[in-house]
């Protein structure tokens, strides 16, 4: 039987690694957003291939987390 991937995810050690691994790939490197504790993850992708990283910084971009209950928005 042949074996398939079909995703394989890992996280990179930082984002200067990521950048160099997308590099050699000719992947972009694009912005995922916030992890839970705040820090941005970049990530890149080649075929069934992804690979992330976090930024060591806080996100420039937070996105508040709130979540509603579908109960509260009942018409």
């Amino acid at each position: 039987m042949k074996r398939r991937t079909v995703c394989d995810i890992r996280e990179m050690g930082s984002v200067t690694v990521l950048r160099k691994l997308a590099h050699l790939h000719r992947s972009p490197v694009s912005y995922a957003g916030p992890d839970i504790y705040g820090h941005p993850v970049y990530l890149t992708r080649f075929g069934t291939v992804e690979r992330v990283a976090r930024g060591a910084s806080r996100d420039p971009n937070p996105q508040p987390l709130r979540w509603r209950s579908p109960l509260e928005t009942r018409a």
